[in-house]
């Protein structure tokens, strides 16, 4: 059983992500040989900013799936967005216009780097009142969460799911943060881990390295629930 890569910028050509086609083909086939065989694809939408239609997405969706059989990838493809969070996003939200993780109830949710706890806090609690559980993007960027238990203790009893990327667990972005992240995963406050890869070089979509940690430092069954089965409980995944 493979894993679950429930963040990545695969969709050629609609963010800052995979530019073509290839490229998207050749960031599948990274994955696929990292032991990943299911994937959310979670393009950025950014109101006001970085807008595509539901439609758009789906048919590129479409095209990516011929080409994964084509080539004899062993990877199911599903589809979501990351949201930057603005106000807009309450209305837009209520009104169905943003893709929620594989048409679950959960919105992969990101903020900019230097807001606030109290600011993320407070937005992921409006989202929670739309009906919809938000999982809060790479925690580990946010300046005022890193080592702000107490703040990520009420995040989670609010509702929310805290994800981590795959590059931060094996300490890619600093020793400060990979710490952060292992007292994470050690209080039992992390759900889900994501590549976040935007390409086929710097940010792939590789997962082996992570959960060869992660099994290393916290063993096999902790992988799995991270890996593999958090993803197919909240986000309908099929196995």
């Amino acid at each position: 059983m493979g894993y679950c890569d429930i963040h990545c910028h695969i969709i050629p050509g609609v963010d800052d992500g995979s530019k073509d086609l290839a490229e998207s083909i050749g960031m599948i086939e990274i994955a696929a040989k990292s032991g990943i065989t299911d994937i959310i694809l979670t393009p950025h939408y950014k109101p006001g900013r970085l807008e595509h239609s539901k439609e758009r997405f789906f048919k590129e969706l479409e095209t990516l799936k011929k080409h994964v059989k084509d080539n004899g990838f062993d990877v199911n493809l599903y589809l979501g967005t990351e949201l930057m969070f603005s106000e807009d996003c309450i209305e837009l939200l209520e009104n169905d216009k943003i893709l929620s993780m594989n048409d679950s109830k959960h919105i992969l949710v990101e903020f900019r780097p230097m807001d606030s706890a109290k600011y993320i806090k407070d937005c992921l609690y409006k989202i929670t009142c739309c009906g919809y559980t938000p999982v809060l993007a790479h925690v580990e960027r946010y300046v005022s969460m890193i080592e702000a238990y107490d703040d990520i203790e009420e995040i989670i009893n609010r509702g929310a799911l805290i994800q981590v990327n795959a590059s931060s667990v094996i300490g890619k972005i600093g020793g400060k943060v990979k710490k952060f992240i292992k007292m994470l995963m050690k209080y039992d406050m992390l759900h889900f881990i994501g590549t976040d890869a935007h390409d086929i070089k710097e940010r792939t979509p590789d997962m082996k390295k992570c959960a060869d940690y992660i099994e290393k430092k916290f063993g096999k069954e902790y992988r799995d629930e991270l890996l593999i089965n958090n993803p197919v409980k909240y986000f309908n995944i099929t196995r």
